[in-house]
């Protein structure tokens, strides 16, 4: 069970009153005053009052504000009240029928019922929309003369944005499939036509996109791991290095096997030749191509060479 810690007190006289009262004895200012009515008398007081004149009922009074007009609040909202009748009683001209009138509110000096309000408004709405089917009436009804983007014929089109560009559809589907960009496999490296079936906007198919996403997969883990060793960081791409190093084990100096995939013991696998733990560089000029099992071998060991396959 926590138990509070109790406070100090000492007596002490009220700045106001003068009666005697108990007050915490804590670090800051200290209670000068009993309560908070003995505080709000105390301020009020010291202050010296200023003599007044209401304008509104004429009678005198005291305050300490500067800024105050009138004796109480009841003076002022009548005030207030007068000054509204008094804009009130300017007449206004109802923007429909041309009537006269008082308005009872500063915001109905437009219209003088409601009634020509809404008449007003429906009136406004039959305009703007006659005046945008008469705009569409005149667009539809001009003929003009375009020539095809794609064989470069003169014909007669109306307003509307397709048929601006191509006399037929034919030279529609033409321009769709030249607009189709010629690509780059981001894995074979091969052209392909973006738009065709199964391709997407970096794989042209569905065997090299999953092998893409293996490799940014891989590639994560490899700058993560690099990262956490505090080793320097460089891209590059393990294609590169096995062409690089002629797809030829950099331990050994058997050819890998560019057909497997780890864990074969012949698979190409990416080797630092001074390895993270000892303060390599995960860059393509501390990286080679070695076997699987070589590299697993070799471990974290500096220059070691293992016989070849037998």
């Amino acid at each position: 069970m926590k138990y509070k810690r109790r406070l100090r007190e000492e007596q002490a006289e009220c700045l106001h009153c003068g009666e005697a009262f108990m007050r915490g004895m804590r670090k800051g200012q200290r209670a000068q005053f009993c309560s908070v009515k003995c505080r709000t008398y105390y301020f009020r007081e010291r202050k010296e009052p200023i003599e007044k004149s209401c304008p509104f009922c004429g009678h005198g009074f005291k305050t300490q504000d500067p800024k105050q007009v009138y004796c109480s609040r009841p003076c002022a909202s009548k005030a207030q009240q007068v000054r509204e009748g008094n804009r009130l009683r300017a007449e206004c001209t109802c923007k429909r029928c041309g009537k006269t009138y008082v308005p009872r509110q500063m915001a109905y000096d437009t219209f003088c019922t409601r009634e020509c309000a809404f008449a007003w408004h429906r009136q406004e709405r039959a305009k703007r929309r006659m005046a945008s089917r008469m705009s569409l009436a005149a667009k539809r009804s001009t003929v003009r003369t375009f020539q095809c983007v794609i064989c470069g014929r003169d014909f007669q089109g109306d307003y509307r944005r397709y048929s601006r560009k191509f006399c037929s559809d034919t030279c529609n589907n033409r321009a769709y499939l030249q607009g189709r960009i010629i690509r780059q496999c981001a894995v074979c490296e091969k052209d392909y036509r973006f738009g065709d079936q199964g391709t997407s906007t970096r794989f042209c198919s569905p065997l090299c996109q999953s092998e893409g996403y293996r490799q940014a997969k891989r590639e994560s883990k490899r700058r993560r791991r690099a990262m956490k060793k505090g080793a320097r960081c460089e891209p590059y791409k393990r294609r590169d290095i096995f062409e690089r190093d002629g797809w030829t084990c950099k331990v050994c100096g058997e050819k890998v096997n560019r057909r497997t995939v780890a864990p074969h013991p012949k698979a190409p696998t990416i080797d630092h030749i001074v390895p993270l733990s000892k303060g390599g560089a995960d860059a393509p000029d501390n990286v080679q191509c070695a076997h699987a099992r070589c590299n697993t071998v070799k471990s974290d060991n500096l220059g070691y060479q293992r016989p070849l396959f037998v």
